[in-house]
């Protein structure tokens, strides 16, 4: 397992100069899971796990992988919203 996690932390690492390509992805799948809902979430749930996210990501250090990983997830969540 630790040898998976290896790779996939350096293939996360080569792809450090497109990282900001990803973001539309990251926006696609939270729209993409905003329709596979079986029903409509509160209009207070995007808002709430964008504001979180954000928050991770002002608090994570600047140019890691972690802030990276937050990043995405605002992306992710404001596709959702």
């Amino acid at each position: 397992m630790s040898g998976a996690r290896t790779w996939i932390v350096r293939q996360f690492d080569a792809e450090r100069g497109r990282w900001m390509l990803w973001l539309p992805v990251a926006m696609g799948l939270g729209i993409a899971i905003y329709f596979e809902l079986p029903s409509e979430p509160p209009i207070w749930l995007g808002f709430a796990l964008a504001a979180a996210s954000l928050g991770a990501t002002f608090l994570a250090p600047p140019g890691s992988a972690v802030r990276a990983l937050c990043i995405g997830l605002v992306a992710a969540s404001t596709g959702f919203g």
